[in-house]
Parts: C-alpha cells; sequence; structure tokens
C-alpha cells in the first residue's frame, strides 16, 4: 500500500473527528478572546428576564419599550436558557457562550447528517465549512437567541425530510414540537408551520386520509407548543400571542411613511394646508405639545425630559430667511391675554422685532434674507400661552412652511432670550428645540404620543402605498437581506471593514453556487422544497417588516447545503470529463 492511498483513507475515515476538533478550538479560541460582557443591548433584556426568573418573580419588567409595556414582551426561549444556566454557573456570559460552542457543534452535526440524506456526495463540503464559517463561529459568542432558533429550525427541517423518505408519523412529531419552539423563540418561523402543512398535501405520496391525519398531527402539537406563552400574553397584555407584544417594526413604518413624506415635500409645489396650530398642555413640571394642520390632528410630543416652561413667558414668532416672505396672521391665545393676533384687524402692535420683520394689520413678512434663524418677533408681555397658530397664505411652498417657528417661555424680552421654538415639519412633523441666547441650540428628545397610540400597522401601510411600500420598503429590505455586505448593525462601534471582507470571501459564494443549484434541480424537489421553505420564509417575511445580516445566519445552513450542491453539480461532470478525456 502506498503512502498516498494510506494517507486518503486516513483522512476519508477521520475527517470528522478533524473536522469537528477544528470547529472545537476556533470556537473556544474565539469565545475566550471576548470579555464577559455584552456587546449588543438587547442582551439586557434576556438577561434581566433571567434574573428575574431566578429570583421568582416571573419575567419581571420590560426594558424594551418600557414606557409602553410594563412587563417583559419579547419572546420566553433565550430567558429560560439563560436562567438554566445561570442555576448552574451563577451570571456568567462566558459559561453561556460555552454552552453555545457544543450547541454550535451539534448544529454543525446534524446539518451535516441532513445534507447526507438530502445529498450525499455534498456531505463533506458542507461539515468542512460549516466548521470554519466565521457566522457560525459568531454565533457562539452572541447572547441573543439566534443559535437556539437556528439549531430548532434545522432539526424540524431535518426530521421533515427523515418523515420524506417513510412517512412515519413520529418524524412529524418530532418536526412539529422544534418547529414549534423555534416559532415561540422567534415568531417570524410561524408561516412555515402552514407551508409544512401545504407540503405534506401536494408532495407526499400516501393516502389523503393519513396526509389530513399527519397535517393534523402538525398543527396540533405546534399549537400546543405556541398556546402557554400565548395565555401569559393574553392576561398580561390582552394579546393572545405566542411571540413578543412589543414590536419594534411599527416605529420602521412609522419612519417609512416619515420618509416618503419627506421625499413628497420635495415633489409638491404648495403645502397642503393653511392653518398650523400647537395646543399647550402642562403636565406636571413639563408640558405636552399637541399639533393639527387646519382641523386634522396629527400628533402629540411629549418631552422625554422635564423641559421647565415657566408658567408665564415671554412668546413670539422666529423665520428662517432666504425668500421674501408673507404671513396673514399670527395668533396666540394667553391665559390672561385673550386671543392676541399679529395681522389681521385685531393685530396688536406691542412686539419687539429684528429689523427686517415688518407686521401690521396686513400681515407679517421679511424681504430678501441670510438664511439664518435670526428674524424674532417677540412680545413685550408674559403670559401663560395655551395655543399658538400660524395662518399661510395660498399658495405656500412647503420649503417656506419650514421657515416659521414659535417661540415661547422666553425668559426675557430680548432677541437674545432663552427658551424654546416648536415647528411644523413640510412632511407634517412637529420638532421641538431649545433656544438659547436668541438661537435653535439643541433639539429636545421627545416621543409623539399620538403617533404612539395610533401607529401605523402593517395593514393599514399597504393599504395607504401598497405600491410604494413594495418597491421602496419589502424590495430594499430583500436585497439588504441578502446582500453580503452587512449593514443596520447598532452597537457601541461600526461594523469593521474587516467584517465586510469576511463576509464577501465566505458568504458569496454560498449564495452564488446556491442560485447555481436551481438548475441541479432536476429531481427530489419534495426534499428540496423543505430546506427552500425556511429560506423563503425569513427572507419574505422580515423583508416585510426590517432586516439586518443576523436575521439571515439561521437558513445559512440551508444555504450552504444547495450551495455545496451547485458546487458538485459543477465539478463532478468536469472531473468526470476529464476522466474521460485521459482514457
Amino acid at each position: 500500500m502506498t503512502l498516498r492511498t494510506t494517507v486518503s483513507r486516513f483522512l476519508k475515515s477521520h475527517y470528522i473527528g478533524i473536522a469537528f476538533g477544528i470547529a472545537l478550538l476556533i470556537r473556544l479560541g474565539y469565545v475566550f478572546a471576548l470579555e464577559d460582557r455584552w456587546y449588543y443591548f438587547d442582551t439586557v433584556h434576556y438577561d434581566t428576564a433571567a434574573k428575574s426568573l431566578l429570583q421568582g418573580d416571573g419575567f419581571g419588567k420590560s426594558l424594551h419599550f418600557h414606557h409602553t409595556y410594563k412587563q417583559y414582551c419579547l419572546e420566553p426561549v433565550y430567558p429560560l436558557f439563560l436562567a438554566a444556566i445561570y442555576s448552574v454557573t451563577g451570571q456568567s456570559f462566558l459559561a453561556v457562550r460555552i454552552v453555545q460552542i457544543f450547541i454550535s457543534l451539534l448544529y454543525v452535526w446534524i446539518l451535516f447528517l441532513l445534507c447526507k440524506k438530502v445529498h450525499p456526495p455534498s456531505a463533506p463540503i458542507v461539515l468542512i465549512y460549516a466548521a470554519i464559517y466565521p457566522f457560525f463561529i459568531y454565533l457562539t459568542g452572541l447572547l441573543y437567541p439566534t443559535l437556539l432558533f437556528s439549531l430548532f429550525i434545522l432539526l424540524a427541517i431535518y426530521f421533515f425530510v427523515k418523515y420524506n423518505q417513510s412517512y412515519k408519523l413520529i418524524w412529524v412529531v418530532f418536526g412539529a414540537v422544534f418547529l414549534g419552539m423555534a416559532t415561540v423563540t422567534r415568531l417570524v418561523v410561524l408561516p412555515s408551520i402552514f407551508f409544512i402543512g401545504l407540503w405534506i398535501i401536494v408532495f407526499t405520496h400516501q393516502s389523503w386520509l393519513r396526509r389530513i391525519l399527519h397535517i393534523a398531527c402538525l398543527f396540533a402539537i405546534s399549537g400546543l407548543m405556541l398556546i402557554p406563552w400565548s395565555l401569559r400574553n393574553g392576561q398580561v397584555y390582552g394579546k393572545f400571542t405566542p411571540g413578543r407584544v412589543c414590536l419594534s417594526e411599527t416605529r420602521h413604518f412609522d419612519h417609512f411613511v416619515a420618509v416618503l413624506r419627506y421625499k413628497d415635500y420635495y415633489k409638491v409645489e404648495s403645502f397642503p394646508g393653511r392653518r398650523v396650530r400647537f395646543d399647550l398642555e402642562p403636565v406636571g413640571q413639563s408640558m405636552l405639545f399637541h399639533y393639527f394642520l387646519d382641523e386634522t390632528y396629527l400628533g402629540t410630543l411629549q418631552p422625554v425630559e422635564d423641559i421647565s416652561i415657566p408658567p408665564r413667558g415671554y412668546f413670539g414668532l422666529i423665520i428662517k430667511g432666504g425668500n421674501p416672505l408673507y404671513l396673514p396672521m399670527a395668533t396666540f391665545e394667553g391665559a390672561d391675554s385673550g386671543t392676541i393676533a399679529l395681522g389681521g384687524v385685531t393685530s396688536i402692535r406691542e412686539f419687539v422685532r429684528s429689523p427686517k420683520i415688518e407686521y401690521g394689520l396686513e400681515g407679517i413678512s421679511i424681504p430678501v434674507a441670510e438664511e439664518k434663524w435670526e428674524h424674532k418677533i417677540i412680545s413685550t408681555w408674559t403670559d401663560s400661552i395655551t395655543n399658538m397658530e400660524i395662518f399661510l397664505p395660498d399658495p405656500v411652498s412647503p420649503h417656506d412652511v419650514h421657515r416659521i417657528a414659535f417661540l415661547v417661555g422666553l425668559d426675557s424680552l430680548s432677541l437674545k432670550a432663552n427658551g424654546y421654538m416648536i415647528w411644523m415639519h413640510p412632511w407634517l412633523e412637529a420638532d421641538l428645540w431649545r433656544f438659547q441666547g436668541g438661537v435653535p441650540e439643541k433639539d429636545i428628545k421627545f416621543r409623539d404620543i399620538g403617533r404612539l397610540e395610533n401607529p401605523m400597522t402593517l395593514s393599514r401601510l399597504i393599504v395607504k402605498e401598497p405600491v410604494r411600500f413594495f418597491t421602496h420598503h419589502v424590495f430594499v429590505e430583500f436585497i439588504n437581506f441578502w446582500s453580503p455586505v452587512i449593514s443596520k448593525i447598532k452597537t457601541d462601534s461600526n461594523v469593521s471593514p474587516y467584517m465586510n471582507v469576511v463576509s464577501i470571501i465566505f458568504y458569496t459564494p454560498i449564495l452564488l453556487l446556491f442560485l447555481l443549484c436551481f438548475v441541479m434541480m432536476r429531481k427530489q424537489w419534495s426534499v428540496y422544497l423543505l430546506l427552500l421553505i425556511p429560506i423563503g420564509n425569513l427572507s419574505l417575511f422580515y423583508s416585510i417588516f426590517f432586516t439586518q445580516m443576523r436575521y439571515r445566519l439561521p437558513i445559512d445552513g440551508f444555504l450552504m447545503i444547495l450551495g455545496a450542491m451547485g458546487l458538485t453539480g459543477l465539478v463532478i461532470p468536469f472531473l468526470r470529463g476529464l476522466c474521460v478525456g485521459k482514457k
């Protein structure tokens, strides 16, 4: 026996052990190189809930949208996982990461077994690549539910592939259990339950009675897995959902609508309204600002911090320079003075003003001036203002609306006073700033209560903007989901350019070979569709809401299998052609 043959047989019989040895060493090195802390803030939510469970206080208080949700409102699986580890090791992120190393190795092993069932020639490639794949290594140190979620989806598909080979009910049971666990870990995978039910109807070759029985078993067992958390959410929040109650996606929908308004602002010649009004409502030491366009209520600004508007203060207008600007009238309603008007037949003249501002019965105007917030008109007496209103000319450009702001709570009769300014953006959102030394200095953080109480939902958005929602949002998010370039990660530092290099080097071949694999899918469509179900589910449904790189990682294993199939489908015929040519 030659040395080459001996080495070849050794590698063939020991490559599994070698691959897992390499995978273990890399993951251990990575985990021990990390600090014993969290790197992404969402870990705090799960960590706090886990510690609360160990203290016997249930899942505890919410840190996620805590002003709206008082109790823990995310999924339950990862806090339970952390609590189980903390109960043995104490609060040690290192211990969690070590456990996740072995979960990662289990994931690689199941992925290898799955590939052996789907396409045996590709299994060694998948094993080696999964062992060194940087993002699978990255997941071992990520204190998020992503790794558990990935494992549950993989196990579910693995058991349904086994079911496809024998049609035994036991594999439906196991698949449904893990699919239910995946759903309670991340609700986004819920549609896969129904897609797999449809797959059983269309692609299994058995009697209709057995198909119906197996689908009923799938739905029943998966449903049982979802009931406990649904009941808890129903009891705490009145929402019977098996996943998270606090959906940050509504913020993205509101932001998307705001972006559309912002884009539309540049397209229209005339602002769609004639009166901008703010009602002021004192609340404790702070103030609520309700804003309206004509008679339509748009929202309510609630400063996050107390802004200390004095009970009585000076008030007025500030106008940004630019082209000549004319306003028919502005009114202020005070607790003592009644309605005070600038412009119109009841115009009050007791104001101080910047040199270029002119006002009287005919209204308020400024000529061409430098584009700075320096043209002010301020009352000569103090009052507690309850509402302020600007009457706009017809027509008025959206840009000119952006140049007009109210001043309120000024501390002195001076063009360099301190106080607050509030104004309406042309895209129908209000803004609040501090006014220091006569100039805008700092925007004030606030919550828009009106929008929080009436958020933009998915159904409303689709009805309101059906075409632009899919062309400007879903399509863009879908591209980002599949992109090798990492974006939208919020942490204490920007994404390292090296991470993008790693992503391009290791993920791009998987993506390209995955696309090539579709050419190879001429047989066993039923098996391949099982792998495509979670791929399609996560890519499409995350795209409806919001995408990040880590949202794609749970399906990278399936992409890896299909990509390896594309590679072997390309290489093996080429090698055969070489062998035939030599003969």
